[in-house]
């Protein structure tokens, strides 16, 4: 049986009083809130509605203006592009992003994927391939960064590679035109877990920013905010201006200036602006904040919010009386830019529309120049973006890819990852033909795709063409704009579904049997080679190892003379970090934090088993137990209803890793009833009562740890989370088990 650690999650009373001051949700929806980090009103408005125009900016990715001009360059040469992608779900969906949005940019483009034998990651072959065919641009996802050889191999042959990756980089980074890669240490993007398929979106975004917005694209602009003692020009003074300067939505430039004033700073106003008569005895004069002002803006166009009716009436007046120039540039007003495009916002005040957009800027710094300033950028550049229908609707066909990516992928669903997922979900009917004709294959309904159903129907499914060697099937699914051939496609990857699942389980019992029962106490890892394991299924089957048996799992495949490996942990441990520590043992290698893949030198097979035991027995106290993670204790089931339970899954999905449902820890509990399930009798339906109150759980491949407990004990502690589940018609809640311990 597995041990895990039980561990309650935490939050402070005064976040949880704030929360539920700040929203109106029921209690249990806060407390669950405050345990997965959301402290602010902010947090939360962020958490419960992200809009897609929440994700960070692509252009503060270091190298992505690089890559949008080669592009750019090389379609307007005529000359062929490459994309490169890896076998597995998440580098498909990259593979289908960049694909189709260099078809819409009117590009020469093709895509290889790894086939057969082929080993993971950029090869000599494909580098080969793509010189003698006329490529000009090779662009890798999610894979590339560890590419070293094979990038010098291609800039050799003339090509020009840029590089979109999420896996870990090594000490030196591959010469390529272009790196993107929220892993490398040096660049400034924020969010450093998105997966290929997100970093494909980025690039996508980038380039289609640049096509669909020339007025905006790579423009200096100028948002300007004035703060004054009242509205009429002719008598109020200004007491503070503002202006950032930005690129592509990006600040890089601040002006501001307090202003001295002979005017009485009225209560009222302070407690507008913030600003205060003490403040301004140490401003500057009109005169010379309006000087400095129109250098700092130059020619260059002017943004703001009420700009023409108040803030430029301001300045002209104050110019005129300073005998300085009237200002002639070019402007836009985003209040009367809001007035035509948002007609049912409540009202167009700056902040309305900044939340009508899904942009939720603390209130209490509203109202300071800057501030006002910042969030006006903001709200004009995504004016822009929603009004341009090409760059939504071609978004919007993205955003499920990147989605499915992130979710196979096991990536966090948390910060710009939910958003991703979120909106990617409630897209899925804008997703490309070929994913939509799958769906379809599978009866999921388009209307309403869970993560859940992403995660345990969708990924596994677009995984098996590549796992069984042919994981161009599934690219050319989401490549698709054809309903006949999608269907068809469809059909054969639910085929390779079926094989792989055979095979799985075939070669699960081939471990079991030949090895793992007799080894599993021997050593600190465990570690299989087999010329009978194909080399598509040893992630799979090192991961089920791993959380089988709570120690890190290597599995090794020869095929054709050659070793490919795939290692997972249960718990924690740095795979990338022993993978490097041994790399003297591998022709390629790379991966993630708790799963890596490598190809072994043939020669040094018995030396790096050896090695591994030796390095997980020098680090086995960085092998923990897996922890469960408890949200709270609960007296009795009363409040496992429906309800509650449609409510949690509307307010938390996407739900997957580092945003799991809730875990609640019922104590004390007898269990009155079992039923078991399944060909095997590997599951069980259980009856649970507590004091008074019953409620059945539902034990998936735990019908054997719950029957040999019943054998000792009479009263346990379980751990489990609650679902609706509906069968013929009804529907019932119940709970879904995730541990248990005896009591004496």
């Amino acid at each position: 049986m597995k041990e895990y650690d039980w561990k309650m999650r935490t939050s402070r009373k005064e976040t949880i009083t704030l929360l539920k001051q700040s929203l109106v949700l029921p209690d249990f929806i806060v407390n669950v809130l405050a345990n997965r980090g959301i402290e602010t009103y902010l947090d939360a408005m962020e958490y419960l509605y992200p809009n897609f125009l929440n994700l960070h900016n692509p252009f503060i990715f270091r190298d992505i203006h690089k890559a949008i001009f080669k592009i750019e360059e090389t379609i307007k040469n005529k000359k062929g592009i490459l994309v490169f992608g890896d076998r597995d779900v998440d580098g498909v969906t990259a593979t289908a992003i960049i694909y189709k949005l260099l078809d819409k940019l009117g590009a020469q483009v093709t895509y290889r994927i790894p086939e057969g034998y082929e080993s993971y990651g950029l090869s000599k072959d494909a580098v080969e391939w793509a010189a003698m065919n006329e490529i000009s641009l090779l662009i890798t996802v999610d894979c590339g960064i560890t590419a070293l050889k094979e990038v010098e191999l291609a800039n050799k042959l003339g090509l020009t590679v840029i590089i979109t990756d999420h896996h870990e980089p090594r000490d030196t980074i591959p010469e390529a035109y272009a790196v993107i890669n929220p892993k490398i240490a040096e660049d400034p993007y924020p969010f450093r877990s998105l997966c290929g398929a997100g970093v494909a979106l980025k690039l996508a975004w980038a380039a289609l920013e640049k096509k669909e917005l020339p007025e905006y694209f790579d423009k200096e602009l100028v948002v300007l905010d004035l703060e004054t003692t009242g509205l009429n020009p002719h008598y109020d003074d200004i007491i503070e201006i503002g202006a950032v300067m930005l690129k592509n939505g990006i600040v890089t430039a601040r002006f501001q200036k307090l202003i001295k004033t002979a005017k009485t700073i009225t209560p009222e106003i302070t407690k507008i602006t913030g600003i205060d008569a003490g403040m301004l005895t140490d401003g500057v004069s009109i005169e010379t904040a309006l000087k400095e002002l129109l250098e700092f803006i130059g020619d260059r166009k002017i943004i703001g919010h009420n700009l023409i009716d108040f803030d430029l009436k301001f300045l002209q007046h104050h110019l005129k009386k300073a005998s300085l120039p009237q200002i002639v540039n070019p402007m836009e007003d985003t209040l009367k830019m809001s007035k035509v495009m948002l007609r049912k916002a409540k009202d167009h005040q700056l902040l309305t529309i900044a939340n009508y957009l899904g942009f939720y800027p603390d209130p209490a710094k509203m109202h300071r120049s800057i501030a006002d300033c910042e969030v006006c950028a903001e709200v004009y550049r995504r004016l822009l973006l929603t009004r341009n229908t090409r760059f939504v609707d071609t978004i919007s066909e993205f955003l499920p890819l990147a989605a499915i990516g992130t979710v196979a992928d096991i990536m966090p669903l948390t910060g710009e990852n939910r958003n991703i997922v979120k909106n990617g979900l409630k897209l899925f009917a804008h997703a490309p033909t070929g994913l939509i004709s799958l769906l379809r294959e599978t009866q999921l309904p388009l209307e309403k795709i869970t993560s859940k159903q992403v995660g345990w129907n969708i990924a596994p499914l677009l995984n098996s063409p590549g796992r069984m060697g042919t994981g161009s099937l599934s690219a050319e699914l989401l490549i698709s704009n054809k309903v006949n051939e999608g269907e068809t496609l469809a059909k054969d990857i639910v085929k390779k579904d079926v094989q792989r699942k055979n095979l799985l389980k075939t070669s699960e019992e081939f471990i079991k049997n030949s090895f793992i029962e007799n080894n599993r106490h021997a050593d600190k890892i465990l570690i299989l080679a087999s010329e009978k394991i194909p080399k598509g299924i040893t992630g799979l089957l090192a991961n089920k190892i791993a959380h089988e048996y709570q120690k890190p799992a290597i599995i090794i495949s020869m095929e054709n003379g050659e070793y490919t490996g795939s290692m997972r942990v249960s718990g924690e441990f740095e795979v990338v970090k022993m993978l490097e520590n041994m790399s003297e043992y591998f022709t390629q290698y790379g991966g993630h934090k708790y799963a890596g893949g490598f190809t072994l030198i043939t020669e040094k097979v018995e030396e790096f088993i050896a090695k591994a035991n030796e390095y997980v027995s020098i680090h086995e106290n960085d092998v923990l137990k897996e922890e469960i993670l408890i949200d709270s204790v609960m007296s009795d089931f009363s409040e496992i209803n429906q309800n509650n339970i449609r409510y949690l899954e509307n307010t938390l999905e996407p739900v997957g890793h580092s945003n799991e449902f809730p875990n609640y820890l019922f104590e004390n509990v007898k269990i009155t009833d079992t039923y078991y399930m399944g060909k095997e009798n590997d599951h069980a339906l259980l009856t649970l009562k507590k004091n008074e109150s019953t409620i059945r759980m539902v034990a998936w491949n735990a019908a054997k740890t719950v029957l040999q407990l019943l054998k000792e004990y009479t009263l346990f502690d379980i751990i489990a989370y609650p679902e609706v589940n509906t069968y013929n018609g009804v529907s019932e809640a119940r709970l879904v088990f995730t541990d248990i311990r005896g009591k004496k």
